[in-house]
């Protein structure tokens, strides 16, 4: 009788175990059909996927060209206002086309394109499933002339009022002669041209 039990229990527990490998295994098949579904469904859209921003702006589900045409404007848009710096009463504006700066769209264009779809098939489903929950941005790479912010920014520090003046010295007919510098301000040449940057 007590065999009779143990082989019931015996065959109910590899019955039990049986159907948690049958459950395990149904699930991940069914995960693996899922994710090649996604990535098959991604591979044969043109559009942008969801939660992809440039510059914070949104692009999710555009085309490239759509996309490209809305960054076009909006950007565009920034690079006709003017950047004004102000220091007590002294103030100066400049457009950035004063200093060459353009937008670089089609590096960010290409990137923000390519997520989910340049990776392997892991990867690339991982990065969908990340797109639907959470915002993915892509920031514009930018170019200037660096020789005219710079011809800008010691303008500026040149006419600033109460500018620092250095003490000197020369000399004329055999008489050293010294001039006092005066207290005032200095222009942070680094500081300035990081926060115009930014």
């Amino acid at each position: 009788m007590n065999k009779r039990r143990n082989r019931e229990r015996y065959h109910k527990k590899i019955n039990k175990i049986s159907y948690i490998y049958i459950i395990s295994i149904t699930i991940l098949i069914l995960l693996l059909f899922l994710l090649t579904f996604l990535s098959l469904l991604n591979i044969g859209n043109s559009k942008i996927l969801h939660n992809i921003y440039i510059n914070n702006i949104s692009i999710s589900s555009l085309s490239l060209d759509d996309a490209k045409e809305k960054l076009n404007s909006e950007l565009n848009a920034n690079l006709l206002h003017p950047i004004k710096l102000s220091f007590e009463d002294y103030s100066i504006d400049f457009l950035p086309a004063e200093i060459d700066f353009s937008y670089d769209l089609s590096s960010a264009l290409e990137n923000a394109y390519g997520f989910g779809r340049t990776g392997n098939i892991f990867s690339n489903n991982l990065e969908i499933l990340k797109s639907l929950f959470k915002k993915t941005n892509f920031n514009v790479e930018y170019s200037y002339n660096e020789e005219k912010l710079n011809n800008i920014i010691n303008s500026i520090s040149v006419d600033i009022p109460n500018v620092v003046i250095e003490p000197s010295y020369y000399i004329s007919d055999d008489t050293l002669i010294i001039t006092n510098g005066t207290n005032g301000y200095e222009l942070d040449k680094n500081q300035i041209k990081e926060s115009l940057i930014s």
